[in-house]
């Protein structure tokens, strides 16, 4: 059997180039709505405890009380992206997906740093404000650009609702549970019912 010619070599590293760069550019949809609306169940639950949580412990109490609340979503989180990833085909570990985790995390730990400046200095109150309007950066920057439109949306009503605590502070609690809460649920319904589980 004669070697490969370069010309058919040449034809083989176009089409590996070809196939990478179009899983590069892909999208990652499995967005998992049944786990969205339930994470949204657990912080409408989060957000009628956190208020007790603050009147016993102070602001590091209520923090705790939405620190496990988001230990929950993560876990919640955790089960069903993986799980609506493997119904719909897709890979966890893809380009799409590393972007979309990549972009993701970026405002979520800078959420966590703000949170510590802000309980440093005492102002409690706009926490809630920064955890929206980052979480819906996150969003955005996170499957803004990966999926389908209605994830993008959830980020932009994110960040209006963040940028609206920050200007009306004493509603931290209500704010909360509409976003993380009421939103979640809302969304994740409709991903559920749209575009599967």
């Amino acid at each position: 059997m004669s070697q490969p010619s370069p010309l058919d070599r040449h034809a083989r590293e176009d089409l590996r180039y070809i196939r990478e760069t179009m899983a590069r550019a892909g999208a990652f949809s499995a967005v998992p709505g049944w786990g969205t609306a339930l994470v949204g169940a657990s912080a409408l639950l989060a957000a009628a405890l956190a208020p007790a949580a603050r009147v016993r412990a102070g602001g590091s109490g209520w923090l705790v009380a939405w620190g496990l609340e988001l230990l929950v979503a993560v876990a919640i989180i955790s089960v069903a992206l993986p799980r609506k990833a493997r119904a719909t085909g897709e890979d966890v570990s893809s380009g799409p997906a590393r972007r979309f985790f990549t972009g993701f995390l970026v405002p979520a730990a800078v959420a966590a740093v703000l949170t510590i400046a802000l309980a440093r200095t005492g102002a409690w109150e706009l926490v809630p404000g920064a955890w929206l309007s980052l979480y819906g950066a996150a969003l955005l920057s996170g499957w803004g650009g990966l999926t389908r439109e209605v994830v993008p949306r959830m980020g932009l009503l994110f960040v209006a609702l963040g940028a609206i605590a920050l200007l009306a502070p004493a509603w931290g609690d209500a704010w909360l549970a509409l976003g993380f809460g009421g939103f979640h649920v809302f969304f994740g319904l409709l991903i559920a019912r749209r575009y599967g589980g």
